[in-house]
C-alpha cells in the first residue's frame, strides 16, 4: 500500500484487512454497480452499432428500390414513345425529346445503383446483366427503337423484379433487427438499472447498518466519558459541566439552583468488613435509591470515591426537604451483600450537605459550601442534613454564621429498629 499515491490508498483503504465488514460491503457494492453500468453500456453501445448498421443498409435497400422504380418508369416513358411514334400520334420533335429524357434518366438510375449495389454480388450480377440490355435499347435511337427484340423487355422487367424483390425481403430483415436490437438494448437497460436499483438499495441498508454502528459507537465512548462506570450515574466531569451550565441559566434567567453533596457513611468500614465488592455493592444500591427518588430535572452524579452530587434547580427550602427525602430512601431499608456465599442485611445511611446558589459568587464557591456542610453533618453524627449559611458582617467585622440544620433534627432514628427481611430497595 505504500507505493500507491496517498489520495488512491485513502479511497482503497476500506479494502484492507484491519477495515470492517460493513465498509468492505460498501466498497464491493459500489465496484459491482460500477461494473454492471459498464457491462450495460458496452452491451448497448454493441446493439446499437448492430442497429445502425441494419438502419444503414435499410436505407440503402429503400434508395435501391425507389431507383429501380424510376428506371423502370424511365423504361415504359420509352416505350410509349416508341409506340406513339410507330403509330402516328406524336410529332417527331416532341416524341424526340420525351426518348431523350427518358434515355438520360435510365443511365442516370443505372449509374447511381452501381454505388448502392456494389456491396452485393447478387445485386451487381443483375445489374451487369442490365446494364447492356437497357443501352441498347436505347442506343439505337428513336427511330430504330422499335427494331430491339421481343424478349429483351422481358428479360428487363424480369431483372429489375428480382432486384426489386431482394431489396424489399433485406429491408424486412433489416427493420427486423433494428425492432430485435432495441427491445435487446431496452431489457438490457432494464435489468441494469434493476440490478443497480438492488445494488443501490443495499449501498444505503449498508450505509444505515455503518450510521447506526458509529451513532453506537459515539453513544458509548459519550456513556464512558460521561457516566461513572460503576454506579452508572453521571462522573464527575459530566457534572462539574451541568453545573457549570446550569449555574449560567440561573444567571441569565434567574432561576433557582441548589446543590446537595450526599456521604455515604462508614463505607471504609463496610469495604474492611465486606471487601471491595460489598462497597461497591453498597454504591450502587446507593445510586439506584437516589435515582429512583429524583426527578429528570435534578442531576444526580458521583463526585468521588463514596459521594455523591445532585443539582436541583430550587431554591433551599425545597433543596432541603429533597435531601430529606434522599436521607430516608437510603435509610429505610437495609443493603444486602454477600457474605459467606449469602446475602446479609448491612444498614446504610447517608449525611448530606446543601448549598444555594445565591449564597455564592461561583460555581466552585457552591460546592465547597455544599461540601463544608456535609462535612457538618458528618460531625453532628452522621445521618442528617445540614444547610450552609452564608458569613456576615457586624460591626465591620466578619462573622461566620454556623452551619445549621433547617430542621434542627436528625432525618431519620433507625437504630432501635430492627432490619426488615426482602430484597434491597
Amino acid at each position: 500500500m505504500r507505493k500507491i499515491p496517498r489520495p488512491l490508498r485513502q479511497i482503497f483503504r476500506p479494502m484492507t484487512p484491519r477495515s470492517s465488514a460493513i465498509e468492505q460491503g460498501l466498497v464491493l457494492t459500489s465496484i459491482l454497480a460500477a461494473v454492471v453500468l459498464a457491462i450495460m453500456a458496452l452491451v448497448v453501445h454493441r446493439i446499437n452499432d448492430d442497429a445502425e448498421q441494419a438502419s444503414k443498409r435499410s436505407i440503402r435497400s429503400i434508395d435501391i428500390a425507389a431507383t429501380l422504380d424510376k428506371l423502370q418508369l424511365a423504361l415504359r416513358d420509352g416505350d410509349l414513345t416508341g409506340r406513339d411514334l410507330a403509330s402516328g400520334r406524336a410529332h417527331e420533335r416532341a416524341d424526340a425529346d420525351r426518348f431523350d429524357a427518358a434515355r438520360f434518366q435510365a443511365r442516370l438510375n443505372l449509374t447511381a445503383l452501381g454505388p448502392l449495389a456494389g456491396d452485393d454480388p447478387t445485386q451487381s450480377e443483375r445489374l451487369s446483366r442490365l446494364n447492356p440490355l437497357i443501352n441498347r435499347k436505347f442506343g439505337l435511337g428513336l427511330r430504330s427503337y422499335d427494331v430491339t427484340t421481343p424478349g429483351a423487355r422481358d428479360e428487363i422487367d424480369s431483372l429489375i423484379a428480382s432486384m426489386r424483390d431482394d431489396e424489399t425481403r433485406r429491408l424486412e430483415t433489416y427493420r427486423a433487427t433494428q425492432r430485435d436490437a432495441n427491445e435487446r438494448s431496452t431489457w438490457i437497460m432494464v435489468g441494469a438499472l434493476a440490478v443497480v436499483s438492488l445494488l443501490s438499495l443495499v449501498f444505503w441498508i449498508l450505509l444505515k447498518v455503518e450510521f447506526a454502528a458509529r451513532r453506537a459507537l459515539e453513544v458509548r465512548l459519550i456513556e464512558s466519558a460521561t457516566t461513572d462506570e460503576l454506579t452508572g450515574v453521571a462522573n464527575r466531569s459530566d457534572f462539574d459541566r451541568k453545573l457549570v451550565q446550569e449555574w449560567t441559566f440561573r444567571d441569565r434567567y434567574g432561576t433557582a439552583l441548589s446543590l446537595l453533596i450526599i456521604d455515604v457513611d462508614h463505607l471504609k468500614r463496610h469495604n474492611e468488613t465486606w471487601g471491595h465488592v460489598g462497597g461497591d455493592a453498597i454504591l450502587r444500591e446507593v445510586a439506584r435509591r437516589l435515582a429512583a427518588r429524583l426527578r429528570r430535572t435534578e442531576v444526580l452524579a458521583r463526585s468521588g470515591g463514596d459521594e455523591f452530587a445532585v443539582i436541583v434547580p430550587q431554591y433551599r427550602k425545597e433543596a432541603m426537604a429533597i435531601a430529606e427525602q434522599l436521607c430516608e430512601q437510603i435509610s429505610e431499608a437495609p443493603f444486602f451483600v454477600q457474605a459467606n456465599d449469602r446475602p446479609t442485611s448491612v444498614r446504610v445511611t447517608v449525611s448530606i450537605g446543601v448549598a444555594e446558589a445565591s449564597d455564592v459568587q461561583s460555581p466552585r464557591e457552591l460546592l465547597a459550601s455544599a461540601d463544608e456542610a456535609m462535612y457538618a453533618a458528618k460531625e453532628r453524627g452522621r445521618e442528617r442534613v445540614e444547610a450552609y449559611r452564608p458569613h456576615s458582617t457586624i460591626g465591620g467585622m466578619t462573622v461566620a454564621r454556623p452551619l445549621v440544620d433547617l430542621q434542627a433534627r436528625s432525618v431519620v432514628d433507625t437504630r432501635a429498629k430492627p432490619f426488615r427481611s426482602g430484597t434491597a430497595g
